[in-house]
């Protein structure tokens, strides 16, 4: 993976799980805190100039993923769901 990309894949990833993690421990639901997460990805990305399509892309297969992830089995714990999203975003942008 280029230098800059993998880079811009660490902040955003890091920034993500911090929201994730804030909302779903200030009492926020699973579907709230990935909303919040893929929000503060897309802006760390857009902030470190990646392309709209770039972000669209993270955004669309992390919240697919982690929505079918969740829907397949709802007693899921939700960290795993997250996992899967952020699988599903490191396939994307690859």
């Amino acid at each position: 993976m280029d230098p800059e990309l993998e880079n811009m894949s660490e902040m955003a990833g890091s920034a993500a799980i911090d929201a994730y993690e804030s909302t779903l421990s200030n009492g926020g639901s699973p579907a709230d805190a990935m909303s919040a997460a893929t929000e503060a990805a897309g802006t760390v990305m857009t902030e470190l100039g990646a392309d709209p399509g770039m972000v669209d892309t993270m955004v669309n297969s992390a919240t697919e993923s982690f929505t079918q992830a969740m829907e397949t089995n709802p007693s899921m714990d939700p960290m795993d769901a997250f996992d899967a999203a952020g699988d599903a975003v490191d396939t994307a942008m690859t």
